[in-house]
Formats: C-alpha cells, structure tokens, sequence
C-alpha cells in the first residue's frame, strides 16, 4: 500500500482484525487498526484494556489496566502514574495501532512524547517530537501510522509519523481562513486561525489515504457582508471547520457553519434570540458524519434588564452539537454536500421541554442541569437503528447521552429518569471522555482535572459506578490538589450551587474566559458593548509581591471579588459572598450578603436554608466602594455575622483569585522572523506605544493603592448625617500636562457631573473641582439634595457608572459626537462596525472619556481587538479609522508611504511576540497619570 505521497515512509503491512463492537476484542499485536481516531484527555485502546489519563495541572500521566468484563465497579485494576514534567502540561493521549504505546501532547512544554509498553511496565521514551505554540487537539489516522496535532495559538497542525517517531509537514490552516474573506484586506500570517479539535474519519479499510482530517476553527468569525444592525448581534457571526486530506496533505475550503436564527428563548423584552458558534471545542467522525460541539452565544442584550430575570439569565450561552455531512466522492476527491451542517441542535432547546415535562424533575435544580461548556463528545457502538453519542460537560459536571436515529437526527437526551449523569467527580472540572463499543457491560471513563480522579460511568445502568484516583501518593500531588488555585479553577469553571441560574449550569465564568482565556465576543453589558478580556492578564508574573492590572475596559472594579456583581446579575446565581454557605447546597438567596444598598432579598418560603434570611454590610462595598474582599475569611470559614458554617463546602473568590495568579499567558507562535520582530519592536519605541502600553504588563494602568475603606471609602448604605470619609478615590487630586490632557478629557472637566447619564461620573478629582460639602455629596450620590430614603438607591446608581478617572485613555475608538453614541461605533470600511449602546440596546454606551488600557500579553489569540471588538486582526487595528489610537503620541505614525505596509508587517510580528519573558518597556513618568496623583 502507498502512503501519504506527501509524507513517504516505509510502513509494515497487517491484516485488519475483527470489528470493535464485539465483547471479545483482539490481544494486543493483531489488530493493527486503532481503536479511535481522535485523542483526549483520557483515551482507551482497541480491546479496552488500557487507559491513558492527562494530569493537565500536575504533569502527570496515569495507565490504568482495565479488565471491563468484570464489569463497570470492578474494571480498574491498576494504575501506573508516569512523572512527565512539573509545569509541562500534558493535555491529550492517543493510543496507537499496536495498543502498546501512547503520543501524549505536552502543551506547555511544546513537545509530543510516547509512552511504550503500556500493557507490561510503562515507560515514557528517551525521544520526543517538538510542537508549534500551545497544542491541544490530537488524532492518528486509522492505521496508526501518522498522528496531527492542533498548534492553536499559531493556527497550523502539526504531522508526526509514528515510524521513527519523527516530525513531517506543517500544515499551515491561516491562509485557509483568510481564504474565506470574513478577516477583510489582510495577507496570511501566523495565528489568524485558531484550530482546536481534530478528528478522522475511519471507513474500516487498512487505506488511510481516502480519509479525512478535520479541524476546528475554535473562535467564530464575522458573517460577510456585515449587518450594521444592533437586532443582529446575536447572527453575524459563524463557525468553521478545516477538511484536510490525510493523502496529500491539502486543505479544502473551510466548511461554514451558520448561526441560529431562533433558540427558543426569548429575553425580557420578548424578543427571540439567536445564537453563534464560538469555543468549537470537540469533534468526532462517526459514519458520514462530523460532530462538533460549541458554545452558541447570544452576547446581545438585555443582560441583567430588571435585575433576576429568568428570560435573560437562559438566554447568554446555548451548548450545541452541529453535524456536518462527510460523504467523499472519490473520484471528484471532494465532499458530496457542499452546503452548510446538515443540522445543528441547541441542547438547551432540546432539554428545557424535556424538563418541563419530567414530573419528577420539576422544581429540582439538582435535576435540570444544562451540558454547560461541550468539552468532549464519544461515540458507542452503531446499530441499524441509530446511534448514541456522550458529550461530557465541564461547567455542569455531567455526562448527557444524546440519542440520533438511523438518518443521524437528534431524537431525545437521556431518559426521564437520566437525562445525565452527575456527579463525575466532587470538585468538578471534567476534562476528558472515552466511550467503550461493548455491547456488554458498556462504560465510559470520565477524567475530572480538579480532583486528579477518574469516574468510571456503568452506561447501561447511567450512574457513577467507580471513582479512582489518577495521581501519585506524593507531596508535589497533594500540595496541587489541596491548593487554593485548584479549588478556585473548579469554581471558576462550574455553573452549579450559587455560580449560575438556578444552580443549574446555565453559565459560568469558565463560558466567557476558556481556560482562563477569552472567549473573543462582544457583550452588551450595562456599560456598553465589551469585548471579553483575559484573566491571565491580570497579575504579573514571577513576583512575590506581583502588581495587579486595573479591571475590565472601564477601570471600574479593582478586585477580582468584583465580579460577584456579573454573577448576580448577568448569571442569575446567589453569588459567593454569603453570610453563610447553604448547609444543603441548594442556590438560595437566604444566605446572601447585600453590599451594594439594594433591597434584601425576600427569604424563600418554608426555607431554613439560612436563619435570619440575608443580611446587609454596614457600608456599600460595590465596586470602588470599600473592598469586597474584606469581608471573605481567610482559607474560606465563615463570613460576616455567621453563627456557623460547613468550611468543606465553602467556596469564595480567594479561591478564584489565586487561580488567577496562577494562569500563564499563551506563547507566541512559533515560527516568527526575529528580523522583522527586532524591526517592530523599534517601531513600537519610536511611535511611543511605551507610553500606554510599557510596564511588567505591557500596560501603564496597574492598581496603584490597596483596595481598602482608606483609599475607596467608607460609603454608607444608608446616608447618615455626617458624610463620611470618602477615600482618596474621591477626595484625592490627579493633574495631566496639559499637552497630554487630550489623553484624559476628564482632567480639564467640572467636577459636577451627571451621575444618571453615566458618561463623566468617576473617582479623582482634578485640581479645577468644587471642594465643598456639596460637591463630597456628589462624588457619591450624584445629587446632594437626595433624601435619606433614596440615599441607596442613588449611591448604587453612582456606583454603576464610576470609573477610575485617571486610568482612561481617549484614542479616538469611541464616536466623537453624542449623537453618534447611538449609531455604529469606530471601525475601518467594511470592517464590523459595533453598536455603541448599553444592555438595553437603545441607551447610549459609556466610552466617551476612554477606555481603561489592556494588556498586550498574549494577542496571538486575543482577537478581536479594542474594547468592543473594532477590529478583526491586529492588522485592521491599524488601519487609519484608528488613527487616534496608533498616532496618539506620533502623529506621522503610519501614515501613507512606501514603507507603510512593510512597518505594519513588522509592529504585527513583534506584538505577536510578546510574553511574559519579553522584557517591557518602561512607561514615561509624566504619561503614568495615576501615579501622579498625591
């Protein structure tokens, strides 16, 4: 047999054994076909005997010898638990045609290792193979003799040949995607695509070259042509999926996958919503048929319109299975449906009827859970009658079944009495999925990150069978698995308890922020259209005492506990800051701590969840006000007032906060000119971007004080008659040159501003404001001649637009005029043109002072870019609609010329390289305005 002509290596020739679908499966040796195409996390051979798990965290890598025939309690009989490199992040195994050896992708380390002899002594091999920057998805061709890898943070896969193990062709899937014309006027580079999820079809012959590799496009694109329309946010947007041909290596056209133009959720204001495909996070081929799960986001608002509003709290994130038809002509060697998915299905339109209906789920949070965050999805065994796949859900920590017919159509979700299976593991956080084809005592093995364990699932009976853990009984194990930034990556993942809706996994912080990441889409929120930033910008690195950066695109929260307020209201859930955690669980508003003056919550009838219901801070803590993080204990334990609580179940934003510290920015791709990167690098000196964009963060907005009543205030929540210290926030002073005071609008403004319009209400006073008592009133309520009733209620007002003055930066992405703040935003021709409108899709955005600064670590997958996703490709952000951005300080920056298209290519190159080894360059003192405030 030929191999690929586009990779030729000598390969062995072995028969093909009998179908895996059997209970009796082939011994080791004789097969010579693998068991699955598509790796994971956790994958089984062919004859379902040995198991290979990824400790993503630890750097572990755990096989386990299986004997299923024991059946789903007893299948685990050991477990050897190979040391593969602290930090060096093992993510994904597949096993090969010989069921004796595994290629396991070590992401952070940039490596594919191979494990032999994994029925007798596991070893991992002397030899490795070198990755492009942060791969994660993994495949082998049918015969086991080639394996791809998805390098997603530079947008190519990577070939290996499993014959001597050595490296072939690079892939290269960014000219495919600016092939489809959605990235406008822009040549192919480095990370434009972003490909995530591999798989292969496999028609059962001992021929690999008449299959297809398929990749996932992990972020949505722009629908060209572009509608300017604020109703079609929640449609402009689409998938794709790379068809890859395993004989020559080519890649086809990206298939599209479209938007949904109904979920069957309508918001509070009665409008149905749609949705689009973003995080493609899993594929898997079976039959003719592609499989892909996503997130469906509906980013348009209202959000959080009329504060807990069911409708809007079901309608931010909808988990999706698109199929597409894979049928190969094989003489026109091209796919026999050209057109779109023959079928995507929201699992959430599909599951909330199901519910509806279900007697016994009705009312029961715990029993109508949503398969938040698709993260993988497996097949069993085919029948003339259809066919069963198991998606596996990170943020709800379950594993659906979905039922398709014998024309791959979705017919049901489980079964009244399983709709899922729940619990997978105590601390959530499930990462991978493997399926058993027995017909007999049939299994799945579900592996949870966050507690270094593996569920093994009894499929005929739907429930947890066994437990078992997947890591060594060493210190290094135990210190990761009990440490705060563990317990706060499952917190910052899970939908359940007080994190979402109802408890019931509708939406998390993990389903804005993909590992820690962005999702790359633009929310309307109260403020205005957002684009979503990365955490992992947050904190620098390496430092005992690291700096933090001033939070989100306004600089109006300065602590991660801050967030509590999205949860509460974006989300729908009870929140983390409680006065006590419920004893049963349950989402609850009993136990709720009110730190922003609103009305307490009414207790919930006949619930003794919380003795005494919900309980008020002294002072307002919402965002610059006070510090929310003052009234969190230290190591979790009981909140203010408590009179006990179960310190077991308690989570809280400590937790979350040193997850946060923890995250590392992606690498850089690999592969760039370092010519052209020292050449932008000296463009981005001369233009003075330092002056913005310097420091450990490559950003000069760094939190320049301790979040405390001090320096934010001691704002009452009701008023008293003697206005208390504000904090320095408020009474201090700041002052621009005056040269640069165009930067800032707010230094040369009046302190007096409109606190209900919400464009100029902000902390730090500049040296030409009122001084008088009145004036302090303002800074706080809004209005002075507020009556004590109505105190709160404006104080929360105020706080929902406050900003940190002096962090804002005019650069001329936001509509000059008042009358434009209601028509599209900032954007070049053609390009996509957002709404500058707040949540309600009609009030004009907050923007006009500025926008708080962002990090420039890890723009190789931070597309798109400025605060409402202005522009699609670092490229397109300099283009001359962003003059006042990359002119700020050069005016001649950029401008028309010979060398105009040239300098671009290089500023790209160079900002694409930066990480947190680059070393910074320093921000001028006279540009640091926050730091020159006394």
């Amino acid at each position: 047999m030929r191999g690929p002509r586009w990779l030729v290596f000598c390969f062995v020739l072995l028969s093909l054994a009998t179908g895996c679908g059997e209970d009796t499966v082939d011994t080791v040796g004789s097969h010579h076909h693998v068991a699955r195409t598509n790796g994971g996390a956790v994958t089984l051979s062919y004859d379902e005997r040995i198991a290979v798990a990824t400790n993503r965290g630890d750097g572990f890598v755990s096989v386990f010898e299986l004997k299923p025939e024991r059946g789903p309690a007893d299948a685990v009989v050991k477990t050897t638990v190979l040391d593969v490199g602290e930090g060096s992040e093992p993510w994904a195994a597949v096993i090969g045609a010989d069921d004796d050896t595994a290629y396991v992708i070590l992401r952070k380390a940039q490596k594919l290792i191979r494990i032999d002899h994994l029925r007798t002594a596991p070893v991992v091999a002397a030899d490795s193979v070198v990755l492009g920057s942060e791969p994660m998805g993994i495949a082998i061709t049918p015969t086991g003799k080639l394996v791809f890898v998805s390098n997603w943070a530079e947008g190519t896969v990577s070939t290996i040949s499993t014959d001597g193990f050595g490296r072939g062709p690079i892939l290269d899937l960014n000219e495919r995607l600016r092939a489809t014309g959605t990235l406008g006027d822009v040549e192919s580079r480095l990370a434009l695509a972003h490909p995530r999820a591999l798989a292969i079809t496999d028609d059962g012959d001992q021929d690999d070259d008449d299959e297809t590799l398929y990749a996932t496009e992990f972020f949505s694109q722009p629908l060209a042509p572009f509608k300017n329309d604020p109703a079609a946010v929640d449609s402009n947007r689409q998938g794709f999926v790379y068809p890859i041909s395993v004989e020559t290596g080519q890649i086809g056209p990206a298939i599209g996958i479209s938007p949904v133009s109904a979920t069957g959720f309508a918001d509070s204001d009665g409008n149905m919503t749609s949705c689009f495909p973003n995080q493609l996070f899993a594929a898997a081929a079976e039959g003719s048929r592609l499989y892909v799960t996503s997130m469906c986001t509906s980013p348009r608002g209202p959000l959080d319109k009329a504060g807990d509003n069911a409708a809007n709290f079901k309608t931010l994130f909808h988990p999706a299975v698109f199929v597409v038809d894979t049928t190969f002509d094989a003489t026109a060697k091209t796919r026999v449906n050209q057109e779109l998915p023959s079928e995507g299905r929201l699992l959430t339109a599909v599951l909330q009827p199901a519910y509806d209906s279900d007697a016994s789920a009705a009312g029961s949070p715990a029993e109508t859970r949503m398969p938040l965050i698709p993260n993988d999805i497996a097949f069993g065994a085919a029948s003339k009658s259809g066919v069963s796949a198991y998606v596996l859900a990170l943020g709800a920590d379950t594993l659906f079944r979905l039922d398709y017919d014998a024309n791959r159509q979705l017919i049901g979700i489980g079964s009244p009495q399983h709709r899922f299976v729940a619990p997978l593991s105590f601390r959530g956080y499930a990462t991978g999925l493997a399926v058993s084809r027995r017909s007999e005592h049939p299994f799945a093995l579900a592996l949870s990150d966050v507690a270094q364990q593996l569920s093994v699932v009894d499929l005929a009976h739907e429930q947890v069978a066994k437990k078992k853990p997947a890591m060594p009984d060493t210190a290094r194990a135990a210190a990761s698995l009990d440490s705060p930034a563990n317990l706060g990556r499952g917190a910052f993942a899970t939908g359940l308890g007080v994190w979402s809706y109802q408890g019931a996994a509708w939406s998390s912080c993990e389903g804005c922020h993909p590992g820690g990441l962005s999702d790359g889409v633009t929310w309307y929120f109260s403020r205005g259209p957002r684009r979503t930033l990365s955490p992992a910008n947050t904190y620098e690195k390496g430092r005992e005492q690291p700096g933090q950066r001033l939070l989100l695109w306004g600089a109006n929260v300065d602590e991660i506990h801050d967030v509590e307020s999205i949860v509460r209201t974006v989300s729908g859930g009870v929140g983390a800051m409680l006065w006590q955690y419920p004893a049963d669980g349950q989402p609850f508003n009993d136990c709720r701590l009110v730190y922003d003056g609103k009305a307490l919550p009414a207790a919930k009838e006949g619930s003794i969840t919380c003795q005494g219901g919900a309980k008020r801070t002294t002072n307002l803590l919402n965002g610059l006000n006070g510090a929310l993080s003052s009234v969190v204990t230290d190591g979790a334990g009981c909140r203010q007032d408590a009179t006990s609580c179960d310190d077991a179940q308690l989570v809280d934003w400590n937790e979350i906060d040193a997850f946060i510290r923890s995250l590392r920015v992606p690498a850089p791709p690999t592969g760039l000119d370092a010519s052209r990167v020292t050449a932008g690098r000296k463009l981005f000196v001369d233009a003075g971007c330092a002056n913005c964009h310097g420091g450990s963060q490559w950003t000069a907005s760094m939190l320049f004080y301790e979040p405390s009543a001090n320096e934010n205030g001691a704002a009452p929540s009701l008023r008293p008659e003697t206005l208390p210290p504000l904090g320095r926030l408020r009474e201090g002073l700041y002052s621009v040159r005056e040269d640069l005071a165009r930067l800032n609008p707010t230094a040369n403004e009046s302190q007096r501003v409109d606190c209900a319009a919400g464009t100029k209400c902000a902390t730090f006073r500049t040296p030409a404001t009122d001084t008088s008592e009145a004036a302090r009133w303002l800074l706080l309520y809004g209005d002075p001649s507020m009556a004590p009733a109505d105190a709160a209620t404006a104080a929360s007002k105020a706080a929902g637009n406050d900003q940190i003055r002096c962090a804002l930066r005019d650069v001329g992405t936001f509509p000059r005029s008042a009358a434009a703040q209601a028509a599209p935003g900032v954007a070049p021709t053609g390009g996509t043109a957002p709404y500058e409108v707040r949540q309600d899709m009609t009030t004009p955005a907050q923007g006009k002072d500025g926008f708080n600064i962002p990090s420039l670590l890890g723009l190789a997958v931070g597309a798109t870019y400025f605060h409402a996703g202005n522009a699609r490709t670092l490229e397109e952000s300099l283009d001359d609609a962003f003059k006042g951005h990359h002119q700020s300080v050069t005016g001649t920056f950029l401008a028309d010329g010979a060398p105009r298209n040239e300098d671009i290519q290089n500023l790209v190159e160079f900002l694409l390289s930066i990480d947190d080894t680059t070393q910074p360059e320093l921000v001028p003192p006279e540009y640091d305005f926050c730091a020159r405030a006394p």
